[in-house]
């Protein structure tokens, strides 16, 4: 019979760029390799008394009674694979992994789990970036206060089925960044830059006096721009530690270009500002367009 347990740790970790592998390996060297990999993860997880809960391919789900030990076993995953010989092929290097964890009420049915905390870890994993650990505020919360060095907080993103939005942190494991962070003074970290946005006739400044902005097509946005492309709450910028990060949460996308850079477009996903550029949202960037939003980094 289908029953909840208490508050779980799940950690999803995935493989990148496991497709490419099998391109350039062949399908039994790049088997053989992944399964290697799946292996070290595993052992990782146990070792931080985790469970086991499936492996599929690419990619292991794991439950832990402590998020302590699931970020402990998160960092151990991270260095044990970056421990495997690089691959000698172009365009491609080291083998380097996706981790979203996420803490939560779960459905346990025939050894596999269900629920709303499943899928906000499965998101994280999909937000992930090559060398992330990706975790929610509930894990945040469950951590030691010694273990809180080096979360850094990132944005809010919406989850399908949920209502509101949830926080979205980064756990910083490598040792290097981590010094960066923690001897950073705090001047450093909130700085005297500013950020102009033009849009028509309209000036906003991003600065330490208003770190956040949000863009979209509802009135309570910062920034409305009112075109059925755009979504709703469309994109934010934020600034931290001096920087200034735009991250989209829409349907559409965000268009960007920075001055001298080829166009990007940005789907679910966040991106640094820098000097200057235009943003159009959900549009193309087209220079004719009616709604572009021009922007100027000043230090």
């Amino acid at each position: 019979m289908p029953e909840e347990t208490g508050p779980l740790a799940i950690l999803f970790a995935d493989i990148a760029k496991s497709t490419q592998l099998y391109e350039l390996l062949g399908d039994e060297e790049a088997q053989s390799l992944i399964a290697s990999c799946v292996t070290l993860l595993s052992k990782a997880a146990l070792q931080h008394r985790g469970t086991i809960i499936k492996t599929i391919g690419d990619e292991i789900l794991c439950t832990f009674a402590d998020a302590n030990d699931a970020v402990a076993a998160a960092k151990l995953m991270h260095r044990a694979v970056g421990k495997l010989p690089p691959i000698n092929k172009p365009g491609f290097g080291s083998i380097n992994l996706y981790i979203g964890i996420h803490m939560g009420h779960v459905i346990e049915d025939g050894g596999d789990i269900f629920g709303d905390a499943v899928n906000i870890a499965a998101r994280l994993v999909e937000l992930s970036k090559q060398r992330q650990i990706l975790i929610t505020e509930q894990v945040v919360e469950a951590l030691y206060p010694e273990n809180r060095g080096g979360i850094q907080s990132l944005y809010e993103t919406i989850v399908k089925g949920k209502s509101g939005p949830i926080s979205v942190y980064e756990c910083i494991w490598e040792e290097e960044a981590l010094t960066i962070i923690e001897k950073s003074p705090l001047s450093a970290m909130i700085s005297t830059v500013s950020l102009e946005l033009r849009f028509h006739e309209q000036l906003f400044v991003i600065s330490q006096t208003r770190p956040t902005f949000t863009l979209g097509r509802q009135g309570y946005n910062d920034l409305v721009v009112e075109d059925y492309c755009v979504s709703r709450s469309h994109a934010r910028i934020d600034l931290r530690r001096g920087q200034f990060v735009l991250t989209d949460q829409s349907t559409n996308g965000t268009y960007l270009v920075i001055q001298g850079e080829e166009p990007v477009h940005i789907t679910r996903d966040l991106t640094q500002l820098h000097g200057s550029g235009i943003i159009s949202l959900g549009r193309e960037l087209d220079s004719d367009a009616p709604d572009l939003i021009y922007f100027t980094v000043k230090v």
